[in-house]
């Protein structure tokens, strides 16, 4: 069994573990890179339209999950998705030569067209993926645009180095079900009503699709005007197309797509094309004006967050933050935003958006954003407590959650702190108040602040903590009693509003003396035997192995200790968050996130695999998640001010953005060696943990952005107030 210290040999191995070496211009894979069409397979790529739509795929262009397409709109942004492109197959053609572009995989594993030799690099130029090939002598790039304004993306092709005529044909295909459905046996046919340059497909109402949806695809060529493309219908499903990763998850994966349109551009050297594929007709589908749009919004991101953003690596995860962020109505038709969970399944999730916010928006300069999505959260509060998600398919909020509102709290007053904003601090003080009020009285789901201030949770069958897989009614990791992080929480919301309060005219002297009686009950939850935290004070849960149950206690070995040491405000006395520190190091470090569990557990699972019962039992009882890396830098620094640690975990970031979909980070990691990324390619609170170290400590510009190979044990210091001795 691996175990990591935190040395900078460790780090410098992060490099070399079954990756290519960095280069010093980040995004940029060589053809050596992509050259393997497994490992082009493996690769994923992301582009979304701030409605909750989004595009994604495999480098290779092998579909290999049921959501990767190039169109998957949100019909009641940002949620109730469906696939209507699933994918677009372009051939280049050149005298009585053809060569295909995209890769698609079928039942019996064959793969035709097979593309690889064709494929010659690829990069993120502002966040648009961009395909280079080479076919015959000449070269072609293909870009994946977001239409801003509009539901919808664009494909780009450019032309350079051709020695005769060519032609590229995109053949694209339809698709009509919620994107968390298959539907291989569907047999209806969409309406076409063709012009010259423009289509208008209606797709049908069927099982998986309860009203029609219709879709425009218009197309643009530099060519001159004679040969511009006219598009053709086909017709016909295509059948058995193999997800490879849908198979892999223990779930249906063959897919049928409807073969609609053919598109043959006829191509001069330094032309570009255009494919568009939206909701609505588009003012300009040009390709230069599509390209120059996105760029043009890129731009002023990185101006948002030039605090933070000095070089490539750190304008991708400013791009990567954008992702995330989503337009969500408010009552009375009012502007909202919130923040998606995850790519590609997840909706928006109330905890996951309060964790994230620092991350995303407040160091990304995004204050305004910050506040939206804090108001618009605040509208669905009902009895102290905060939706925990907004479901895909009833869109209706869901409250099974005990940190959503705590969560909520740091993020208000972090908000309020970074902006100086009283205004919106009066605005929203009654939606703090009325959770503190709540949580005191006690709430839905035995939610309460008990007598020695801490917080309890415990509904039979309902999963109440980050902590929260289950199985029909089988809730894995339970956490029932006092779960440590929820005091800590409670504590941290409780100083943060103490803070405000003055400010603004209210009275801070009751925050501050309820978060001293937290402080005081937190004692109970030193674990002696341990050197650590219990998990779970007086803990309901009848599945507790005996060797974990002390005193009526949960003593499992979980990450959920680091929030008393990693949050703003400290609740516990040095040489106990020390100790913590030393059993976290040992039991818990990975190279790319922090395991949920000891491997001396006995529940302990090295992989996160298998059938959805198989991964939701190993979802937090050993798998790894990067975003837990922030609090446990937080808490190392805090109290060792160890350069190299900060700096390692920097790196490894800084790798993570090459390794699942390239310029992002997934969700959650492998327990052991080689620590394979899994769930979700692209998660909004691990996108967050890098963006937060960067705002906190500026100087680690130097490991993301500009050294090859950077000097970790370079002095290092905090730009934040909380973080000084």
């Amino acid at each position: 069994m691996l175990r990591v210290r935190c040395t900078l040999a460790t780090f410098r191995k992060i490099e070399h573990m079954g990756n290519a070496p960095l280069h010093a211009s980040y995004p940029l894979l060589s053809r050596a890179d992509v050259q393997s069409i497994a490992r082009a397979t493996e690769l994923e790529w992301l582009v979304t339209d701030t409605l909750g739509g989004f595009a994604c795929g495999s480098l290779s262009g092998i579909r290999t999950r049921r959501y990767h397409g190039l169109f998957v709109h949100a019909t009641q942004a940002p949620v109730a998705r469906r696939m209507l492109v699933p994918c677009v197959l372009e051939t280049v053609t050149m005298g009585e030569l053809k060569f295909p572009l995209v890769s698609a995989c079928w039942a019996d594993g064959t793969i035709a067209p097979n593309a690889s030799d064709n494929l010659v690099g690829f990069a993120l130029e502002d966040g648009i993926p961009t395909w280079t090939f080479k076919v015959n002598g000449c070269t072609i790039e293909r870009r994946i645009v977001p239409l801003l304004g509009n539901a919808g993306f664009a494909l780009c092709y450019a032309l350079s180095d051709a020695s005769e005529p060519v032609t590229l044909t995109a053949s694209l295909f339809v698709e009509h079900r919620d994107f968390h459905s298959l539907d291989p046996s569907a047999n209806w046919s969409p309406t076409l009503h063709l012009e010259a340059h423009r289509a208008t497909i209606t797709l049908p109402t069927n099982a998986f699709a309860a009203t029609p949806t219709t879709l425009v695809v218009e197309s643009s060529c530099t060519t001159p005007p004679a040969q511009a493309p006219v598009m053709q219908t086909a017709g016909g499903w295509w059948r058995n197309f193999r997800l490879g990763e849908e198979e892999a998850r223990g779930y249906d994966s063959l897919a049928s797509s409807f073969h609609a349109l053919d598109i043959p551009f006829a191509l001069a050297v330094g032309a570009q094309a255009s494919l568009v594929v939206s909701t609505a007709p588009v003012s300009n589908p040009s390709a230069a004006h599509l390209i120059a749009a996105s760029r043009a919004r890129a731009a002023t991101l990185y101006d948002a967050a030039r605090d933070t953003v000095s070089g490539p690596t750190s304008r991708q995860l400013v791009l990567a933050a954008d992702q995330f962020i989503v337009a969500r109505s408010r009552e009375h038709g009012r502007e909202g935003r919130s923040i998606l969970a995850g790519f590609p399944w997840f909706e928006d999730w109330g905890r996951d958006a309060m964790l994230s916010l620092p991350g995303l928006l407040l160091a990304t300069g995004r204050l305004e954003d910050a506040k939206l999505v804090l108001r618009t959260f605040a509208e669905h509060l009902r009895d102290g407590l905060l939706p925990n998600r907004f479901p895909d398919q009833t869109g209706v909020a869901e409250y099974n959650s005990a940190d959503a509102p705590l969560l909520f709290l740091g993020a208000f007053c972090r908000t309020v702190e970074q902006s100086g904003d009283l205004v919106f601090a009066r605005e929203l003080w009654p939606k703090a108040e009325e959770i503190i009020a709540a949580y005191l009285r006690g709430t839905s789901n035995g939610v309460r602040v008990d007598v020695d201030g801490l917080v309890h949770a415990s509904q039979a069958g309902v999963q109440l903590t980050w902590m929260d897989a289950r199985i029909g009614t089988d809730v894995i990791t339970p956490r029932r009693g006092k779960p440590v992080e929820l005091s800590a929480l409670w504590h941290e919301g409780l100083r943060g509003l103490e803070a405000i309060a003055a400010r603004i005219g209210a009275d801070p002297t009751k925050f501050g003396a309820l978060a001293q009686n937290t402080a005081r009950g937190f004692e109970r939850f030193w674990n002696p035997r341990d050197g650590c935290l219990f998990d779970v004070l007086e803990t309901e849960d009848e599945g507790l192995p005996e060797s974990v149950r002390r005193d009526g206690h949960d003593a499992s070995i979980r990450p959920n200790q680091l929030f008393a040491t990693g949050l703003r405000y400290p609740i516990l006395p040095e040489e106990r968050a020390q100790s913590i520190l030393r059993v976290a190091l040992r039991d818990l470090l990975t190279p790319y996130g922090v395991r949920t569990l000891s491997p001396h557990d006995p529940r302990y699972v090295r992989t996160y695999e298998g059938n959805q019962a198989q991964r939701d039992r190993s979802y937090h009882q050993g798998t790894a998640w990067p975003f837990l890396l922030l609090l446990l830098v937080s808490s190392h620094w805090r109290l060792r001010r160890e350069s190299v640690f900060v700096r390692g975990i920097a790196f490894a970031f800084r790798t993570q953005l090459r390794q699942c979909c390239i310029g992002s980070i997934p969700e959650v990691r492998d327990a052991e060696a080689p620590f394979k990324p899994r769930g979700c390619f692209a998660q909004a609170w691990s996108v967050a943990a890098p963006l937060e170290l960067l705002s906190r400590f500026p100087d680690l510009h130097h490991v993301l952005d500009v050294a090859e190979n950077p000097r970790l044990s370079a002095p290092l210091s905090s730009a934040s107030p909380h973080d000084q001795p």
